[in-house]
């Protein structure tokens, strides 16, 4: 017997009844570990900040929040732990048939009539919460997050160190990204939290369908992504975002008469790797600042990916774009560390025009940024 089928299956029990708490105590506390509360809100709010709860019994009659409520904020949560969490309604004679079917209709696991007996009420939990745990188990072996069909996280950051350490023996380029939905919570309040979550299965689809077999896409959350593109070179990666930003720029989805638009932000972390990459961590973290950097608020223009730069930059003195013209009127080659310079001096202004003057050079500004970083790293040429 494992560590983790000797511990007792965690059970919450809402009911505004005293004496209806009191009886699964009784017959549930020797094989359970019982949480009572009085009402849903009680309920919901424990179970957000516990978790690892096996199952749920509510009353559907209670204060502040009946078990209607409680249940459709259960099965409407953006927690996959609580999305699927088995939820028994018991109910009294005094509910009619409909309301059993309301409730059936709103995802409820199960029910279980008022006054019910000891055998009956042991024998609901120890089934539901052995399946409970066979479930976690079996979701524990594929690593694969059930709502997106992505990788989870934890499968990624362990390829992620197996990348970094053949990249470091054959002197592979390495690329992170990381991509965010930044007007998610927008799209809770007008959509709901059920169909935001199948919006996050379409865009989980299109990661797929976008990137090479052997790149890997990961769910990192509700509207949370990343992607590990292993040995890829700069223009590769580029023509990679190239089709995931036309995909997300034109983003809408139709729910009913309304459209609901995505807005997106994305940060790149590429390098080589080498003996000043201390692993996989420093990589995903640079490409989580890049990220950062990008977010704006909802209603703003999808924002571009800006590169995180790979090494620490070595110090340099910007030099004046009219200096250097002067120098070429003279017939003077500037050194490459002046042409370096002056390049990533006027970087901003490019961006700036190609947003404002919409030249659509999204492409080749970004291939200029990973070439002019590798003429930092590279030195001078022979």
């Amino acid at each position: 017997m494992s560590d983790d089928d000797k511990v007792k299956p965690k059970v919450l029990i809402a009911d505004d009844s005293r004496l209806i708490r009191a009886s699964f105590a009784k017959y549930l506390g020797e094989e359970f570990d019982i949480r009572q509360c009085e009402n849903g809100e009680q309920a919901l709010a424990l179970l957000e900040q516990e978790g690892d709860f096996s199952l749920v019994f509510t009353d559907l009659s209670m204060p502040r929040m009946d078990g209607y409520e409680l249940l459709d904020r259960i099965r409407n949560h953006d927690d996959p732990s609580l999305h699927d969490l088995p939820v028994i309604v018991v109910t009294g004679k005094e509910d009619a048939e409909q309301d059993k079917e309301r409730m059936l209709g709103l995802g409820a696991t199960d029910l279980i009539n008022k006054p019910f007996h000891s055998s009956e009420l042991v024998s609901r939990a120890r089934g539901y919460a052995t399946l409970r745990r066979k479930v976690a188990k079996l979701e524990q072996k594929v690593p694969v997050d059930t709502l997106t069909g992505l990788v989870t996280r934890e499968y990624f950051l362990a390829q992620g160190d197996k990348h970094v350490a053949l990249a470091r023996r054959q002197g592979f380029k390495i690329t992170i990204a990381r991509v965010a939905i930044t007007n998610l919570e927008q799209l809770k309040q007008d959509f709901g939290v059920s169909r935001v979550i199948k919006m996050m299965a379409i865009v989980a689809k299109v990661l797929r369908e976008n990137i090479r077999t052997e790149d890997i896409a990961a769910s990192f959350g509700t509207g949370q992504f990343a992607l590990l593109l292993p040995g890829a070179e700069p223009q590769a990666t580029v023509q990679v975002w190239a089709r995931l930003r036309h995909r997300m720029a034109n983003f809408e989805l139709k729910v009913g008469e309304k459209k609901a638009c995505l807005v997106f932000a994305s940060g790149i972390s590429s390098q080589r790797v080498d003996e000043s990459v201390d692993g996989f961590g420093q990589l995903l973290q640079q490409a989580e600042d890049s990220l950062q950097t990008t977010l704006r608020p909802a209603d703003t223009v999808p924002p571009e990916p800006v590169v995180v730069p790979a090494v620490a930059e070595t110090e340099r003195e910007i030099e004046s774009v009219d200096k250097l013209l002067m120098q070429l009127q003279n017939n003077e080659a500037p050194l490459r560390q002046q042409t370096l310079a002056a390049m990533h001096a006027v970087l901003p202004l490019l961006h700036l025009a190609n947003h404002q003057l919409e030249l659509e050079l999204d492409d080749v500004l970004n291939t200029l940024m990973w070439r002019l970083r590798e003429g930092e790293v590279q030195g001078p040429a022979a």
